[in-house]
């Protein structure tokens, strides 16, 4: 069983066990060679670390590779078919992203473009766990803090969606994550079986990052005839 996504509390309080060295280097290097056996339990420890440490230390995290590496982690975990194990390294490396978007190093997502679109990718995830409904939380909430951080923010996270579309073969862009926003409240009898009732304060939680982000993709482009998109 996959384990749920830490909140950021929880991920600070997190004991970092991924050895002595804590510099930059070691951890980039650790992501090269590991790129195509990921582990789950190092890349929570990585977004622990990631957390505890300061601007700098991010920003040289950033400069080195680490969200373009990350990116080629979700890649590599983008199945259809998903295994726990995949879904818990993309819960992770979503939260070592979210970590970065925390310290406020946003110049590596919009480098990094193809890492947001990744993570765009992940917004079809089905709805049943718990931890399903934190982590679709977490990715709108990252795309709609880098669609607000500036202009180039913005268009970094509305060609994702167009990457989403295409990838996808969604009818209309943002047809899903409209049609999500109501698909979250409906009775899955079946799903309600296999893993209990999710709590109504997750389902709205959920809605209101979806919606945080939608709201942020209509006011952030400068030219008003780009918010008709």
């Amino acid at each position: 069983v996959a384990k749920p996504v830490l909140t950021p509390k929880e991920i600070e309080s997190v004991q970092v066990d991924i050895g002595d060295d804590t510099s930059v280097n070691y951890h980039i290097t650790q992501l090269k060679t590991t790129m195509n056996n990921a582990s789950p339990e190092y890349l929570q420890s990585l977004a622990s670390l990631i957390h505890q440490q300061d601007r700098d230390w991010v920003d040289q995290f950033v400069k080195n590779g680490g969200i373009k590496l990350l990116g080629e982690i979700l890649n590599k975990n983008e199945a259809s078919f998903k295994t726990a194990k995949q879904n818990t390294i993309q819960e992770y490396c979503i939260a070592c992203l979210k970590a970065i978007a925390d310290s406020d190093v946003y110049y590596g997502f919009i480098k990094n473009s193809k890492t947001v679109s990744s993570v765009a990718l992940l917004l079809d995830i089905k709805l049943r766990s718990a931890s399903h409904y934190t982590i679709k939380s977490k990715i709108c909430e990252l795309l709609a803090l880098i669609c607000t951080v500036s202009e180039d923010g913005f268009w970094c996270a509305l060609d994702a969606m167009t990457a989403y579309k295409n990838t996808k073969k969604e009818a209309a862009r943002f047809s899903d994550l409209v049609a999500s926003l109501s698909s979250q409240f409906r009775s899955d009898a079946k799903v309600a079986t296999a893993i209990g009732q999710i709590p109504l304060e997750l389902k709205q939680d959920t809605q209101g990052y979806a919606l945080l982000f939608i709201n942020a993709l209509i006011n952030s482009a400068k030219d008003p005839e780009t918010r008709a998109f």
